[in-house]
């Protein structure tokens, strides 16, 4: 009897068994029926959420195309292109293009520059007494180096080159001395300068940057000669005039200071 009662035990057993197997391994046939490939574009693995309650990951910036509005008060349309051939560096290159004169440097040469010479108008005289004519292309190119975060967010040391080309028109007379052989000064600049600034990225994918910056340098100038000359009469009268030539006098900003704000898109 005794046996008769195991075989019983083990039979019900085995009948109530069955069903939580079979209820277990349909349960897991259905978790794998819905669960996406690992590939698939509904697996949000690597994603995260926004404000928006949408999945968008964050923009990896190695380029950004920028524009530098505080370069409109210097009457100069600016734009900048960088690359981030390694975390912590960054390479740019911009053009702009002057459309008026830059009040802020002629103040610079009448406070800062250096002059050489005595005899011919001085970069201050000429810029005192003249319009702005035209201008060639502004050429910047230029290093980053991050020391507080990687690129495109965090602070760096910055040093960049600049070359420019203006020309103005001077007034028929200068101090009462009449301009002769021709009235238009044209002025070269090359410029090197070492500064700071921050980067920081915004956007719901972090794809907008912004940078704060000053820096500090020297500003070489080269422009036409309007040499000093004398005209004498049989009378004995003598007058002076200013007289344009080939040659050209030297001058430069010495320090050369500039701060500005650039807002760029970056991908």
């Amino acid at each position: 009897m005794k046996k008769i009662y195991s075989l019983a035990a083990l039979a019900a057993c085995l009948l109530f068994a069955m069903p939580l197997t079979a209820q277990v391994d349909s349960d897991v046939e259905r978790d794998n029926k819905n669960t996406p490939n690992r590939n698939s574009i509904f697996n949000d693995l690597g994603k995260k959420k926004n404000e928006n309650n949408s999945y968008a990951a964050d923009v990896e910036i190695k380029n950004s195309v920028g524009f530098c509005p505080t370069m409109l008060l210097r009457q100069k349309v600016f734009f900048i292109y960088e690359y981030a051939p390694h975390d912590i560096v960054i390479l740019d290159f911009g053009l702009g293009k002057a459309f008026g004169n830059d009040l802020i440097q002629s103040t610079y040469f009448s406070a800062f520059s250096d002059y050489s010479g005595d005899k011919y108008l001085q970069a201050g005289e000429i810029m005192d007494n003249s319009t702005y004519l035209g201008s060639g292309m502004l050429v910047h190119a230029g290093v980053k180096l991050f020391f507080d975060g990687t690129a495109f967010d965090g602070s760096f040391f910055e040093f960049y080159y600049r070359h420019e080309k203006m020309e103005y028109r001077l007034n028929p007379t200068v101090s009462g001395y009449r301009i002769e052989n021709g009235n238009t000064a044209e002025f070269t600049m090359n410029a090197l300068a070492f500064g700071y600034g921050y980067k920081g990225v915004t956007g719901s994918r972090n794809q907008f940057t912004h940078e704060f910056y000053m820096n500090c340098g020297i500003k070489n100038f080269t422009y036409t000669q309007f040499n000093q000359i004398v005209h004498s009469a049989a009378t004995g009268y003598s007058e002076l005039a200013y007289q344009r030539t080939a040659q050209e006098a030297k001058t430069r900003i010495l320090p050369s200071f500039n701060m500005g704000y650039i807002f760029g898109f970056g991908w």
